[in-house]
């Protein structure tokens, strides 16, 4: 397994992440993780491996100590779920309050992404934290339009472009969506794996960690 190199910045990029998500909206581990470029040292493949699961840890740092300045309830997985153990005092919690902010029924215990999902925060975030363009949780939304598909401080450290004539700049997830027409997010049918999205929406280990 590969293991974070430096645990402290991501984790807290990813709780400044979480904080954007306004009442009544969720996001997923995997789609905090398609806005954050891989760390440094960290491969794209093993960073689409292991992103959400990083994600995770990091929420899980706030959830057992049921943090008040980081919303963690708003962060579901792929399935629109809660990942929590069932049982848990965290999911318990969780689930009240998405029910109370309207993002979950009350007899419900999957959120419809198409009328929660969030989508993410404002370009001026993006570039101020170096962020990339969040995959999409809402599969009827149309995708960005490549020309925007960047903020301008990420444009400036990303790789040349396949085709040198153009300035375009896309996120891997953008990329490998639009190349194989896979959905979104979420979950893929198996004999559609070849064409899943690079970063994948895994459980997070549902072990709970203290605050460092």
């Amino acid at each position: 397994m590969i293991n974070l190199p430096d645990p402290v910045p991501y984790y807290r990029l990813v709780w400044e992440i979480v904080r954007q998500v306004p009442a009544g909206k969720v996001t997923t581990f995997g789609q905090i993780a398609s806005m954050i470029p891989p760390p440094d040292g960290i491969e794209m493949d093993d960073y689409a491996k292991l992103g959400a699961r990083w994600v995770g840890d990091a929420m899980n740092r706030v959830s057992t100590i049921d943090d008040p300045d980081v919303p963690w309830h708003r962060v579901i997985n792929a399935k629109g779920m809660i990942s929590l153990p069932e049982l848990s005092r965290s999911a318990a919690i969780q689930r009240g309050r998405l029910r109370d902010e309207g993002a979950l029924g009350e007899d419900a215990e999957v959120v419809d992404f198409e009328e929660y999902g969030w989508e993410g925060p404002d370009m001026d975030f993006l570039d101020e934290h170096d962020l990339l363009i969040p995959k999409p949780l809402k599969k009827k939304r149309a995708p960005a339009p490549r020309g925007n598909a960047m903020p301008k401080k990420a444009a400036a450290k990303a790789p040349p472009a396949a085709d040198p004539s153009s300035e375009t700049r896309i996120p891997p997830w953008q990329d490998a969506a639009a190349n194989a027409d896979a959905p979104p997010d979420g979950e893929t049918p198996d004999d559609e794996a070849a064409i899943r999205p690079l970063i994948e929406d895994d459980e997070p280990p549902s072990v709970q960690l203290p605050l460092f």
